[in-house]
Parts: structure tokens; sequence; C-alpha cells
């Protein structure tokens, strides 16, 4: 629904944001982040929504942290043109529309990924003012994130959630500092609450990163509840969902995403835990990932066998997706063997 229909998850702390504004409370900067995050605030001061405008986004042009194009971050980064974000295969601007995904993409809330939307807000100043477009996120009230808290005590269903929704979408920014705590009112034990998406579904592997998987949960079996809705993950529907709510992502991150949806399904369906999925997507220091090595191997097979084919683009990637099955389905097979990466 939209955002202007009370069906909408986020529909109320939109409406009390709106009210606090028109009553004059400015919003306020958040301290931690290396983007521009601003807590909305409703009539009586109670922080209610978060928003994050895409021209403040680290190495974007209003960034009020110092992280524009042509700072030292953005030297350091490796990008000084500004055309890449933090993470690699992401670009200054996308965030907020990833933000969004990744609510649109936590199929029955299974994660837990806090109600988003893209909107847009006029934001005065002696210039004149402009429209800035960005997310808005329901504020989710916590007693600290789990950096703060010793990651032994979470329940392993708490950590399977986080660990399917970034297996799913190819976090690039999975920390303890992203993932909020809190007790819930119904068991007392802890929930844990996934924010700050805009570093998922990356059009490269290369920076794949999940903290969890050096967790202990991480190395449990999933549940026969997960597994089942693993197994109805479906990223062409996906993609489509993605579509009717108005984001368009970059082919190469469609194909991330698909491989990365691959890799998870086929994964638990073989029998393997988060820890030894995770181990597939990401690098173990600098040595390239078994993902990015499969990746190389299927775009040179797809490459040879179109150069006699259909130059689509579909096709291509259809062509592609085809040999990363087929190489995804072998190094399971000799993983399941011997237990050990034989051929990457």
């Amino acid at each position: 629904p939209s955002l202007t229909s009370p069906a909408h998850q986020l529909h109320r702390h939109w409406q009390a944001a709106r009210a606090g504004l028109a009553e004059g409370l400015a919003p306020t900067l958040a301290k931690a982040g290396t983007g521009g995050s601003y807590f909305l605030q409703d009539v009586n001061g109670k922080p209610v929504a978060v928003f994050k405008p895409e021209d403040e986004e680290p190495l974007a042009v209003n960034n009020p942290k110092g992280r524009t194009p042509g700072s030292s971050s953005d030297i350091s980064s490796g990008s000084s043109s500004g055309s890449e974000g933090l993470r690699r295969g992401t670009k200054p601007g996308e965030g907020a529309a990833r933000e969004v995904a990744a609510y649109v993409l936590d199929h029955q809330h299974f994660a837990g990924v806090p109600p988003t939307a893209l909107v847009s807000a006029f934001v005065d100043s002696p210039e004149g003012g402009a429209v800035k477009v960005g997310s808005l996120q329901q504020f989710v009230e916590s007693e600290g994130d789990c950096e703060e808290r010793g990651y032994s005590s979470f329940p392993v269903q708490e950590v399977h959630k986080i660990a399917v929704l970034d297996l799913h979408l190819g976090n690039a920014d999975r920390n303890g500092g992203n993932i909020l705590v809190r007790r819930s009112s119904a068991t007392s034990k802890w929930e844990l609450i996934p924010i700050d998406h805009g570093y998922c579904l990356p059009a490269s592997f290369e920076d794949l990163s999940f903290e969890w998987m050096y967790w202990p949960q991480a190395e449990q079996p999933f549940s026969k509840e997960t597994l089942q809705y693993i197994a109805n993950l479906d990223a062409e529907r996906d993609e489509s969902i993605l579509h009717a709510h108005g984001i368009h992502l970059r082919p190469e991150c469609l194909r991330v995403f698909r491989v990365c949806t691959m890799v998870l399904q086929k994964g638990a369906k073989a029998g393997l835990t988060p820890y030894q999925i995770a181990g597939i997507l990401c690098r173990e220091g600098l040595t390239k990932s078994v993902v990015e090595k499969l990746h190389s191997n299927a775009m040179q097979m797809a490459k040879a066998a179109s150069s006699v084919g259909s130059s689509r683009s579909k096709a291509k990637l259809t062509l592609y997706m085809q040999h990363m099955e087929q190489l995804l389905d072998e190094y399971l097979e000799e993983y399941l063997l011997e237990g050990a990466e034989l051929m990457y």
C-alpha cells in the first residue's frame, strides 16, 4: 500500500513525524554512522522515524560528516571520483533504495527489518531550500546494539533470521553496530532487529561481510521452519516486487542477488550451516572468496558460449546463471564428500 494509506506499516510514524515537523521540531543528526541520518520526532519530542537523504550518503555531495567526493575518506576508499561508495559494488545515492529493498524483500517480516519507504522532503535553507529524496524508516526503541552485548546470549533463531536476510541480499556491511537488541515483551529473551541496509544488493561479491558468521549460533543447523522459508525464496519474483515498488537496481546488482539467493538455497538444502554458507560468499583475508572464483569461471564460460549464440543481455544472464549453477553444484558435491575446499 501507499505510505498515505493507514494500511502501510509506516503510515502512523510518518504522520507523527510530519506533525512534529509542523510544530517546529527540527530533525536531529545522528552522531553514529558515516552518512546523514536524521531522527524525526512527534509533537512530544519522541523519536518516531529516521530519514536518510540520498545526497547525504557517504561520498555523496552533501554528506554532513566530511565524507564527500574528493575528501580524504573518498581518496582512501580508492575512488576519488565519487563513482563508487565505501563498499565495492555500490554507488553514493543508491543506499536509500537499498534500505527500502531490504524491507520489501523481508518476506513475512521474517528478519524484522523495520518498515521503510522512499520519501521526499522539502528542506528549507537561506539559499531557498531544496527537495531531498531518501529513505524513511520506523524508529525502533532498543536497549543498544550487538556490540554492547555478549552475543553468546542471543537465541539461535534470532541470529539465523539475520543470517538468512544477509545471505539472501548479499549484505556488504553487517556488523554488530547495525543489529539492535531488546528484550521480548512476551518471552524476555533477546530480540535482534536488523537496520542499515544501504550496502546490501551490491554489484560485486568482493566486500560481502557478515560479523555473525563468527558467532557460535552460526554453526548450528537451520530449523525446519527456516529451511522452508529459504526454499520458498524466488529471486526472479523478488525482482518483479522491487520493480513494482519503483526500485530499479543495476543489472550487475541483480546478478549478484540471484547468485546469493542460489548459494543460500542450495547450501541450506545440502545441510550447510549459516557459517558454512557464509564461507562460500565471504573472503578470508585478501584471498578471493569461493563465489568470486566460481563467478569468474561462469563469466568466461558464458562469454565463450554467447560468442556463437545470442548477444542479448537477457540471454547472456541466462547462460551465466546456468554455468554458475553447474559450478556451484560441483563445488557443493565435492565439499560434502571431502569437507574441504578442494577445487577453489
